[in-house]
């Protein structure tokens, strides 16, 4: 199509892409209705026709949004923020939750008032989620606690959390992607260097 529909002010006003369908004729965004631009809902905009149709999602800010390999299924990060003087809350709950974007069936699957969760990611099969694991602060991600300390996973059928890579401090890790052969690509950085690593999860049987 030469162009997609458009919407009046009134309504959603920011369309964002986050991927492309599995056939290559729709390309999945996410939008808002808000002044700060947060993001809050999914279309799905075909690309032959030029029309944007909702998808069924659920309406919360989907955060570090990620597809599974065969884009029927989201996962993403939601918390609960805290008021800065609200002493009654020890800290801000993270959540990592997965939704089937047909049905619109919506899993919390791990959730930490321990750590910040961040960027999950699904693996190839789509059983797991891996996704990297922050200090806890107040404010969502503040620039002084950003350095991810471990990558976890969490099995969507059971529910069960697994540390597959431990990081710290010093050693902060960083998210990559699944590989083909169903290894994990991550870095490790250093003060004077990045390095690369394969995880392989047959390693830890």
């Amino acid at each position: 199509a030469d162009h997609l529909e458009q919407y009046p002010l009134g309504g959603p006003f920011r369309l964002v892409p986050a991927a492309w369908s599995a056939d290559n004729q729709k390309i999945y965004l996410t939008t808002t209705t808000d002044s700060e631009a947060t993001p809050r809902g999914l279309y799905a905009a075909d690309i032959r026709t030029g029309k944007i149709e909702k998808l069924s999602a659920p309406l919360v800010t989907p955060w570090h949004l990620s597809f599974s390999r065969d884009r029927t299924k989201i996962t993403y990060i939601n918390f609960e923020m805290n008021r800065l003087d609200d002493q009654s809350k020890p800290s801000t709950p993270y959540s990592v939750s997965m939704t089937n974007l047909a049905t619109g069936e919506t899993t919390e699957l791990t959730k930490s008032s321990e750590y910040q969760l961040a960027n999950p990611i699904f693996s190839l099969d789509g059983h797991t989620i891996s996704y990297e694991i922050r200090a806890t602060g107040e404010i969502p991600y503040p620039v002084s606690q950003t350095q991810s300390i471990g990558i976890n996973s969490v099995n969507v059928d059971t529910k069960i959390v697994t540390r597959i890579i431990s990081g710290s401090h010093s050693r902060p890790v960083s998210m990559g992607a699944w590989l083909s052969n169903n290894q994990l690509a991550y870095t490790e950085n250093c003060p004077q260097q990045c390095e690369l690593f394969v995880f392989n999860p047959a390693d830890q049987i």
